[in-house]
């Protein structure tokens, strides 16, 4: 019986983690916190501990069926793309970024050392999709930069844009050469 109620916590604190990165971003304590208000009975019979316990699991994990859809996509926008140049990157789904980068990373991050590729899971943040998200990633890694103001970055997502790869409009609206 309890292992019913961890796993419908479990799925509901991927549901809550994926709606709250959506719309601005959150972490273990905050999805856990939301958890107890909106599932008080739960909450308690699970008790606090193991729901914080699985909040933090979540932040930390990939999901192993959309991380091996996207690694297939990235194979294919590697070769469309960049050439075959993006050798040797492993990509995960995640269901938050920032914990793997450290900081507050949005979308993605990669991790030049480990040749690592993470893509935030979303519900289509501001009408994005992990297509767009990892494109994002891979013109990151292109030019060897996280840095979402470096030029060299900006411009290659404007070439990708300009070859017609599905990457948000708005944002190449904003972006500057």
């Amino acid at each position: 019986m309890q292992n019913d109620s961890i796993e419908q916590i479990r799925r509901v604190v991927v549901e809550t983690v994926i709606e709250l990165m959506d719309i601005g971003g959150t972490t273990p304590e905050i999805t856990c916190e939301v958890i107890a208000e909106n599932l008080p009975q739960q909450y308690k019979g699970l008790g606090a501990e193991k729901v914080f316990s699985l909040c933090k699991e979540v932040h930390a994990s990939s999901e192993p069926v959309e991380s091996a859809g996207l690694q297939a996509l990235f194979e294919v926008f590697n070769k469309r793309y960049f050439d075959g140049r993006l050798c040797h990157f492993t990509v995960l789904a995640v269901y938050d970024a920032s914990h793997f980068s450290g900081n507050q990373s949005g979308c993605g991050w990669v991790d030049f050392t480990n040749r690592r590729i993470y893509v935030q899971i979303t519900g289509t943040l501001l009408g994005c999709s992990m297509t767009n998200y990892l494109l994002v990633q891979m013109a990151h890694a292109a030019k060897g930069t996280n840095d979402w103001l470096d030029e060299r970055w900006i411009n290659e997502m404007l070439r990708l844009r300009l070859l017609g790869a599905p990457v948000a409009d708005f944002q190449a609206r904003n972006w500057r050469m």
